[in-house]
Formats: C-alpha cells, sequence, structure tokens
C-alpha cells in the first residue's frame, strides 16, 4: 500500500472503524474460549468498503440489518486474525483517535488455546476488559 492509502485508510478507519478482540466460546479449546483480533469499518457506502477491502487485499462485506425501515443499507468490513493485525499496523503511525485501541489489540496475547495456562488465561481477560472498557460508548 502506497503512503496516500494508509493515511487514507487511517482517516476512516477513525472515524468509521472498531479494533476489538472477538471472545469465541469452543469448546475444544481450554477454558472454552479462544480470543481472536478483528477490525469493522461500518458504513453506509458499499462502493467505499469495497474500495477499502481492495486495497487492503482482505476482509469481508456483511450487509448489516436495519433496525429502521427508513434507514439507508449498513454495510460492514470484517478484517479479522492475523490480517486485523497486519491492518492496524500497517496504519498504526497515521492513527488519531484509535491509536491507543489499536495498540493494545495489536499486543493482545495470544497463546495457543489448547496449552494455554491459567495465569496465560487471566492476562488474556485483563487484555479484553482493557480493550472492551476503551470501546465503550458514551461518556468516559
Amino acid at each position: 500500500m502506497t503512503t496516500e492509502e494508509l493515511i487514507y485508510l487511517a482517516g476512516f478507519f477513525d472515524g468509521e472503524g472498531t479494533a476489538t478482540v472477538k471472545r469465541i466460546k469452543n469448546k475444544n479449546y481450554r477454558f472454552g474460549i479462544y480470543f481472536q483480533p478483528i477490525v469493522f469499518i461500518t458504513n453506509t457506502n458499499l462502493e467505499i468498503l469495497e474500495e477499502i477491502k481492495k486495497i487492503t487485499g482482505t476482509g469481508i462485506i456483511i450487509n448489516l440489518k436495519n433496525l429502521n425501515p427508513h434507514w439507508k443499507s449498513r454495510y460492514n468490513l470484517q478484517i479479522s486474525g492475523q490480517e486485523a493485525r497486519a491492518f492496524l499496523k500497517n496504519i498504526f503511525s497515521y492513527l488519531r483517535m484509535k491509536k491507543v485501541v489499536a495498540e493494545e489489540v495489536c499486543n493482545f496475547p495470544f497463546f495457543n488455546g489448547h496449552y494455554r495456562t491459567e495465569n496465560d488465561f487471566n492476562i488474556q481477560e485483563l487484555a479484553f476488559n482493557r480493550i472492551k472498557g476503551l470501546n465503550k460508548r458514551g461518556i468516559a
């Protein structure tokens, strides 16, 4: 990606994006849970999201269900796993509003879910809750 594209992506992500770690239940993992980094960019303009997907070379676009029939259709570009971390690392130096949460997601402690210890799991839970707090809506 060019510098110009990275700056554009960072600005768009700062305004329309979310970076988080998803907590996924799966009985095959120790403690029944594994964690996955994920980036969401939501917008009513499908063409812009398709352009971002083309620039990044990753992600899926989902048509979100509208809560109000009078609203425009909304679309969500989702980038998950290592691609989400790579996306955040690429745009990191150009971020303004979401730099702290992007850093937390990039530095999330990932351990092999099958072999992690209880201490590893507790470290992940603390990091997960920190990120959740950073993404909380409303007045801090």
